[in-house]
């Protein structure tokens, strides 16, 4: 059947042939919402879910930008993978009774969504089901929960959590002392004391992190923990942030701040590959001439990046340089050398 914009097959609505639409009402014949349906529908604003659809299929709602709050009827039994990835103005949601199953990434992205509402029918959270739900303050999750998938509220601002499968303290996901990722937009954040390690990439994208508490407990800090933090200083054993960049072994292993210029410190002698990768914030960069080697794609997408300076002679730099391709990867054309002007 054939309703207008919505192609309906047995009880499945297939496809919405108008990406254009602001609203919708789904017909009662409908008992599954399809795979993307209403994919890039980025004008739809409010939708009306009928109680006879058991399930929202994967990536049903994806990428609706103005999608500011959806009624998930009682008849619902799963929310799909990725339903509403990218939903930025989704503001609320409450999962009914019916629900079992929130899929992986199922809410992705909804920069606006404040709270979540989680109810005892509901047995598992997907991973990555939250992520970087910026907003999310609060979220009650019942004892019926048997699994929290990885990363389930990776970069939301949830401070405080106790449950079984997962602590969130002093917004850090916590389990087995080990800090397994942020929750929490703080710029100033304090891990826990007892934490013994810090995993990998645990706050991997946390630009609003300025500066960060480690007790003496931790004895592992994991590669790239802080990458892409606003970090400019920091000094421990297992790690030394100056000048906004991650050094160990006079390594420049990858950059902690969102400054628009970054001076790398004098006696680093390499900086790692991919180092600045997608930093777009970097304008200007100062390479000393204690820099030996440059990793490839050390700078790639760091699209803002103008003025390159280096320390050494124009023959140092043809030597270090040759690991990057500059064209495709900064708009940048010449570095300033202490002799001259190079091409990138």
């Amino acid at each position: 059947m054939k309703d207008e914009v919505l192609l309906i097959e047995d009880g499945v609505l297939k496809e919405c042939t108008d990406k254009s639409i602001t609203s919708v009402e789904i017909p009662p014949s409908v008992t599954e919402i399809g795979e993307r349906v209403f994919e890039n529908c980025d004008r739809l604003e409010s939708v009306e879910i009928p109680s006879s659809v058991m399930e929202i299929g994967d990536g049903a709602f994806a990428w609706c930008d103005r999608l500011e709050s959806v009624v998930i009827p009682s008849s619902v039994t799963k929310i799909g993978k990725e339903a509403f990835i990218g939903c930025k103005s989704l503001e609320s949601v409450v999962i009914p009774p019916s629900v079992t199953e929130i899929g992986r990434e199922a809410f992705e992205g909804c920069a606006s969504l404040e709270s979540v509402v989680i109810l005892s029918s509901v047995t598992e959270i997907g991973d990555w089901a939250f992520y970087c739900c910026k907003s999310l303050e609060s979220v009650v999750i019942p004892s019926s929960i048997t699994e929290i998938g990885e990363g389930a509220f990776y970069g939301c601002n949830i401070s405080e959590l106790s449950h079984p499968l997962l602590t969130i303290e002093n917004g850090v996901a916590i389990k087995d002392n080990q800090v397994l990722y942020f929750t929490s937009q703080s710029s100033s954040i304090t891990i826990p004391d007892g934490v013994t390690k810090i995993g990998k990439e645990a706050f991997c994208g946390c630009q609003s992190l300025e500066s960060v508490e480690i007790p003496s407990s931790v004895t592992e800090i994991g590669e790239g923990a802080f990458y892409g933090c606003n970090i400019s200083e920091l000094s421990h054993s297992l790690l030394t942030i100056e000048n906004g960049v991650a050094i160990k072994d006079n390594q420049v292993l990858y950059f902690t701040s969102q400054s628009s210029s970054i001076t790398i410190p004098d006696g680093v002698t390499k900086i790692s590959k991919e180092a600045f990768c997608g930093c777009q914030s970097l304008a200007s960069v100062e390479i000393p001439s204690s820099i030996t080697e440059i990793g490839k794609t050390a700078f790639v997408g760091c699209k803002s990046l103008l003025s390159v300076e280096f320390g050494g002679t124009m023959a140092q730099w043809k030597a270090v340089e040759k690991g990057e391709d500059w064209n495709c990867s900064v708009p940048a054309k010449r570095v300033k050398c202490s002799d001259g002007e190079a091409e990138l």
